[in-house]
């Protein structure tokens, strides 16, 4: 096949991101593509001072530019850094101000965090000649704009002048169920009509979407998240990924990006921890919850007491061993609308080739709740204390009597409709 020349922009890649989760579904498809033998250059924002690329290699170009519009290289954060409380004083006056004028610019945007359209809205208009640069010293077969952020989806009218297929990758749907502002229904509407093709991770938000706006069907495709089939045999060659010897505790484990003290709404653990306290008088088990963005000492202190054991981030293989070795991993997804209906964790297809068994607590009707049930992977539980207590109670009643859903961990082939790797042969053909 030939080589294919792609050009990727999106919001965050590894090694300029805070936070992994939000470039993972860019960053394995510029990995898969590049194993392919095709040529990928990433666009993306600067959006962190620390070289934050893990155990993940890189093998294709990253073009990072920061809010001045200035291309920048990874370095590490400065130490003791001296505070000037004048410099503090002006920058939090100024933050006031654009958090007022933030919120007037999300009505054209509706993200999901109102300060993101102004940010990236600023982003765009000064890297614009960046962009239109690199366009016009290459030339690619394909350029992919990848959101949330929805507001960088503008840039299809600077790629749609160099006449090449332009691609729109929903990672999240945009304007499916946050409805409150109007008029940024008429800017996707827009940016969907300029791109050739539409690309979504799953037939809801496709649905949906196409009837909302009266897309011709044969613009758009599914192309779903899934797990790293190269990382997590990788992982097992190795030997990275020895189980526990802890065989007598009934080992429960959330695994993925989760807040305890500024709760984001899609993941908050309350009634889960609130059940866990209940349930585990007199047995022998431990829940940990791992990836926790904003823990302290304190907190870390106060859960041990009640048998929880909190971590923060770890790399991508330290969360394969723990999903591994736990009996029961949770997968949550929380708010109280219909998102649920359109969003599937990416997290969750490392969950499935794990092996271990899966508690889904959410919405009744929500998609992971069809992946879990559908697949056999585990059990549901809506979002209530006394439901999950009684799944944790009737996982423990099997795990006791050894018959918890264990699947061979090692044998995740049949799993490979799942696999990135298979989904992105299919993104390729496309490009």
């Amino acid at each position: 096949m030939d080589m294919k020349k792609v050009l990727i922009i999106t919001w965050d890649m590894m090694p300029f991101t805070k936070v992994w989760g939000n470039c993972q579904r860019m960053y394995f498809l510029a990995d898969y593509l590049s194993d392919m033998g095709d040529c990928v250059d990433v666009i993306c924002a600067y959006n962190s001072k620390d070289v934050n690329g893990g155990n993940c290699e890189i093998p294709f170009n990253v073009l990072a530019f920061d809010f001045y519009g200035r291309h920048r290289k990874p370095a590490r954060k400065e130490n003791n850094i001296k505070k000037n409380p004048k410099k503090d004083m002006i920058r939090n006056l100024l933050i006031l101000i654009a958090d007022v004028f933030a919120r007037l610019v999300n009505m054209f945007y509706n993200e999901s965090n109102y300060r993101n359209s102004l940010k990236v809205l600023l982003w765009t208009l000064q890297n614009r000649k960046n962009i239109r640069n690199q366009l016009e010293e290459k030339t690619y077969d394909s350029i992919i704009i990848s959101g949330p952020p929805h507001t960088l989806f503008r840039e299809v009218n600077l790629a749609r002048r160099y006449g090449t297929n332009v691609i729109l990758d929903y990672r999240d749907p945009w304007n499916l169920w946050r409805k409150k502002y109007p008029l940024s229904c008429v800017i996707e509407k827009s940016v969907i009509k300029q791109a050739d093709k539409i690309v979504f991770t799953n037939d809801n938000v496709r649905l949906d979407t196409i009837a909302k706006y009266k897309i011709d069907p044969s613009k758009t495709e599914v192309i779903a998240n899934g797990y790293s089939k190269k990382m997590w045999n990788s992982a097992f060659e190795q030997g990275k990924l020895e189980k526990s010897s802890e065989s007598d505790i009934f080992k429960i484990a959330y695994v993925g990006g989760i807040g305890i003290n500024n709760r984001a709404e899609y993941r908050d653990c309350t009634n889960l921890v609130l059940a866990y306290k209940k349930f585990k008088s007199n047995k022998n088990c431990r829940l940990k919850i791992i990836g926790v963005t904003d823990i302290k000492e304190r907190d870390i202190e106060l859960y041990h007491a009640d048998g929880i054991e909190l971590r923060g981030q770890i790399t991508e293989i330290e969360s394969f061993k723990e999903m591994v070795n736990a009996d029961v991993l949770v997968i949550l997804h929380t708010p109280k609308d219909d998102s649920g209906k359109y969003i599937v964790s990416a997290k969750l297809y490392d969950y499935m080739a794990s092996g271990s068994c899966i508690l889904s607590i959410g919405n009744k009707g929500d998609l992971h709740q069809e992946l879990v049930e559908d697949n056999r992977l585990g059990v549901f539980s809506v979002n209530s204390q006394k439901e999950i207590m009684n799944k944790l109670d009737f996982l423990y009643g099997l795990w006791k009597e050894d018959k918890l859903l264990k699947r061979d961990s090692n044998n995740i082939t049949n799993l490979e409709l799942f696999s990135r790797e298979n989904q992105y042969a299919n993104y390729r053909k496309l490009l």
